[in-house]
């Protein structure tokens, strides 16, 4: 359904909030090319645990979508507005339990420790901020508000969720050691089963 509708995505102003390679890589096997990447600042300091694991993942991408859109348009006249802003959080969940990003290696050993030999959920949350509907766009969606009023910057939001089960081998401590010491699972959560 979204591949049809490339050609028209490409022709409007699309922002995605992340300096992610891999994210901007999937939007590029979309076919997607005209977009720029600005980096959220928001903090992700919510409590994972007032959240289940999609609606956490699906309000910290809320939050940087957000973000970008109310930055963007702070430094951007009316005929600059993006037409889409898209965002992405991915947490790794055992159990009852979200992981959080490993802050230190110690943290990625203990991380893949929990996971070694387990199953466990990959939850993706994206946001979607756009413009309110006018006549020159034509789509439609289930969203909520996410802006306000009359004027230029209003936009709505749409959010959704995906998971993925992944099934981790058993790992030996000198394969957790010698991973962690790629710096590859450094503050990034779904980098620690890739």
């Amino acid at each position: 359904m979204l591949l049809e509708h490339i050609a028209l995505l490409n022709s409007r102003r699309i922002l995605l909030a992340s300096q992610s390679p891999r994210r901007k890589a999937i939007l590029n096997q979309l076919g997607l090319q005209n977009f720029e990447q600005i980096p959220s600042g928001y903090a992700e300091d919510l409590n994972p645990k007032k959240f289940t694991p999609n609606n956490f993942a699906m309000e910290t991408a809320r939050h940087k979508a957000v973000d970008v859109w109310n930055l963007f348009c702070a430094r951007s006249d009316e005929n600059t507005t993006p037409d889409l802003v898209l965002a992405a959080d991915t947490v790794v969940v055992l159990g009852d339990e979200i992981l959080g990003k490993p802050a230190t290696t110690e943290d990625a050993c203990m991380t893949l420790r929990k996971l070694s030999g387990t199953s466990h959920q990959v939850v993706t949350g994206c946001a979607l901020c756009y413009k309110e509907k006018s006549s020159a766009s034509a789509s439609s969606s289930s969203s909520e508000s996410g802006g306000g009023g009359e004027d230029a910057t209003a936009f709505l939001t749409h959010t959704f969720a995906v998971a993925a089960t992944v099934h981790f081998a058993v790992l030996s401590e000198s394969e957790i050691q010698a991973y962690v010491a790629t710096g590859e699972p450094m503050d990034k959560a779904g980098k620690l089963f890739l």
